[in-house]
């Protein structure tokens, strides 16, 4: 990688100096504090790399999960057209049975009433029949 190399070439920049200097085996407390940053920031832009490439990667698994929520939306919108579709036909169905059955309900009323009134009219020819026997009856006893 290129801040390796870098690195490298300040590493060894200061070694030569260091060299040049008369061999001293010792590093001076401003060279480790350079060498130190130096490092120090080649960590911190590594981390960095590392933290941006882990946003990307959330970033496209987000994508990722965004499509499929949207898929699995506009297949639960399609299911519940269907279904309220078919609620509509069964409604209707059903209203178109209710219609029906009142209709008939009504015929049956119709003739029970009929009935009703063949059976009293009926009913009064016995009555009044009865009345008369009786009443021959007792105008004969």
């Amino acid at each position: 990688m290129d801040v390796t190399k870098i690195l490298n070439n300040k590493i060894n920049s200061l070694l030569q100096i260091q060299a040049d200097n008369g061999g001293r085996k010792f590093v001076t407390g401003v060279e480790m504090e350079y060498l130190l940053k130096s490092r120090e920031n080649c960590f911190r832009s590594l981390v960095e790399s590392l933290e941006q490439k882990q946003v990307e990667r959330l970033v496209v698994h987000s994508k990722s999960f965004d499509y499929e929520i949207q898929k699995l939306c506009d297949v639960a919108k399609e299911r519940h057209d269907i279904f309220i579709e078919q609620i509509t036909k069964m409604k209707d169905l059903v209203d178109l049975k209710v219609v029906e059955l009142k209709s008939e309900m009504a015929k049956e009323v119709e003739k029970m009433e009929k009935n009703y009134t063949l059976l009293h009219s009926k009913v009064d020819v016995v009555a009044t029949a009865i009345k008369k026997l009786i009443l021959r009856s007792q105008f004969l006893n």
